[in-house]
């Protein structure tokens, strides 16, 4: 939640205005939105003056700089009309977009079966029952102990029912898609993985009716990287690897592993201390780690090792795991595509999806740092904006590639025609964009990857319930160094670890020179002809083959 400024707080800050133009601003911050309803407009101002001046004139207003050097910024609790009234350039309203795929269903508690569950004749969500210390869990927490949840009593109730949705390898999980359930009036909660849960409260009546109260909560972790003495791997079983084999990976590696690559994975961050991962990760040299310093003047303090743009600090470690594994399909020593490509980790979304302020903030900063190649394995339906646009615009300039998700379909999981409607940002038309959709096994489009014989490039190995691919896994109880996800999600980084070889290769390839590479030297699939723009899969091999690369330059 923002902070709440107090009048003698802005009445400071406005006395002090005279001897510090900048003093406004440093008490008129606010953070990244968890929440639809904490969103702001995003703005292009003239200059940082323009907004110091806004401010002044707007007690409730408070802002985030996005970036300064593009001036733009965020401003809450203000109308977009009395922005305009500023002569402050309104870009777009900011939104909040959900997660690829999608980990906790919170409808699998209100819906539970379970055998020794009540039958509600009625019921009401959140409706008289109220959970004691319930805000301590709300939103997200970093938790290092259990916590004790009590309700308040409701009349003639006779029975309590706990539910909990947590993630895979969590003890409230056993992996058959029903909840955890305890039968008591209270409840001692004990997290012991990160990522997203979600405890619900069923008090039944005699009359069998339920009263129900959920608490969604993330729980997070804030871990600095640091690099491991002991980076070697010792095989617990068989490896799924799939995936490589279906686009040439290991023939491909022969030419090159991708040295000299950086590719920004702006996910949900990373879990930079896996041991298939440690080594791939990009240090900013110019940064001293943990001194509170700006050492490099970017404006971001101690990013050594990527940063974390949803809680503004330099450690992007992974509270879900779905950045952790794109990460891993991409340079995992194992399992990437291009192992010894670096990765530089961003992170902009938790398990409950983040903003596109954030996203777009780390696109921002991946172009300033000089990354080859960007991962963006997240989207949202509707409309673009003119802020996504004018920073994919500033991509395009800068020569960095975006690898995107074409989308997991539709609310039941089928493939959407992206042609008739839109997934941003892999629908936005800039040419430095390759959309990817998911093929399974047997190289047919899955079920639920979105297609679009206009609007989606190619396709590679996304997975499929039979065959879900395997990548790294973040921490959890169990001490799992793998996990098993399918999506378009998945599909993207596979294919930008084919990217990051390519270039590797070839290092002044221009991102078209790149994406034409990939859409002519892939593998036909009959299923694909009328799908994708290509008809094609994913070949590491044909697009690291110096005789493809020449043929593809000199036609130039």
């Amino acid at each position: 939640m923002k902070a709440l400024i107090t009048t003698s707080v802005l009445l400071s800050a406005v006395a002090l205005i005279g001897c510090n133009p900048n003093a406004v601003l440093e008490t008129r911050k606010a953070p990244a939105p968890q929440k639809e309803a904490e969103t702001g407009f995003i703005v292009k101002a003239q200059s940082e003056q323009q907004v110091i001046d806004l401010l002044n004139t707007n007690p409730k207003a408070q802002y985030r700089l996005i970036n300064k050097n593009h001036q733009l910024y965020e401003i809450f609790n203000l109308k977009g009309s009395e922005l305009n009234n500023h002569h402050i350039q309104v870009m777009t309203k900011n939104k909040m977009i959900k997660l690829q795929p999608n980990h906790i269903n919170i409808d699998l508690l209100a819906n539970a079966t379970a055998k020794d569950l009540p039958t509600c004749a009625s019921r009401t969500q959140q409706g008289k029952i109220k959970i004691k210390d319930a805000e301590v869990l709300e939103d997200k927490t970093i938790l290092q102990k259990s916590v004790s949840l009590e309700p308040t009593k409701i009349d003639a109730a006779n029975n309590y029912y706990w539910m909990v949705a947590a993630p895979q390898g969590s003890k409230y999980d056993n992996g058959k898609r029903t909840p955890y359930v305890q039968k008591s009036e209270t409840f001692t909660f004990a997290p012991d993985s990160l990522g997203a849960h979600a405890v619900m409260l069923m008090v039944q009546t005699p009359e069998q009716h339920c009263e129900i109260h959920v608490i969604k909560t993330l729980i997070t972790k804030n871990t600095p990287y640091k690099k491991l003495n002991n980076t070697g791997y010792t095989e617990t079983g068989k490896l799924d690897v799939h995936h490589l084999d279906m686009i040439n990976a290991y023939e491909a590696q022969a030419y090159t592993q991708g040295e000299g690559v950086l590719v920004a994975v702006i996910d949900s961050g990373a879990n930079y201390l896996h041991t298939e991962l440690n080594n791939q990760i990009y240090v900013n040299s110019k940064e001293i780690p943990n001194n509170g310093l700006d050492d490099d003047n970017n404006g971001y303090v101690d990013d050594y090792a990527g940063y974390d743009f949803q809680n503004e600090d330099p450690h992007a470690y992974d509270d879900s795991g779905h950045g952790t594994h794109v990460s891993g399909l991409i340079a995992g020593t194992n399992h990437g595509v291009a192992p010894n490509a670096k990765i530089l980790p961003l992170k902009a979304l938790g398990d409950f999806g983040g903003d596109l302020g954030s996203i777009y903030k780390a696109l921002l900063y991946a172009i300033d740092q000089g990354a080859d190649v960007v991962n963006m394995s997240l989207g949202h339906g509707g409309a673009p904006n003119p802020f996504e646009t004018y920073v994919m615009s500033a991509a395009e300039e800068a020569g960095v590639l975006v690898v995107t998700a074409a989308g997991n379909g539709n609310a039941y999981g089928v493939g959407i025609n992206t042609d008739l409607k839109g997934v941003y940002p892999a629908n936005l038309p800039h040419k430095n964009i390759l959309n990817v959709a998911a093929m399974s096994f047997d190289k047919d489009i899955t079920k639920y990857s979105n297609y679009g014989k206009t609007t989606v490039d190619i396709s590679a190995p996304g997975g499929s319930p039979q065959y879900p691919i395997e990548s790294l896994a973040h921490e959890n109880p169990l001490n799992a160094s793998y996990a098993k996800m399918m999506g378009t999600s998945m599909a993207a980084p596979v294919t930008t670890g084919a990217v990051a070889l390519a270039l590797s290769a070839n290092p002044e390839m221009t991102p078209e020179e790149t994406i034409q590479l990939a859409l002519e030297s892939g593998d036909n699939v009959e299923s694909l002809k009328s799908r994708t723009v290509s008809g094609k899969k994913v070949n590491a091999l044909n697009m690291v083959s110096q005789n493809r690369i020449n043929q593809l330059l000199s036609a130039n």
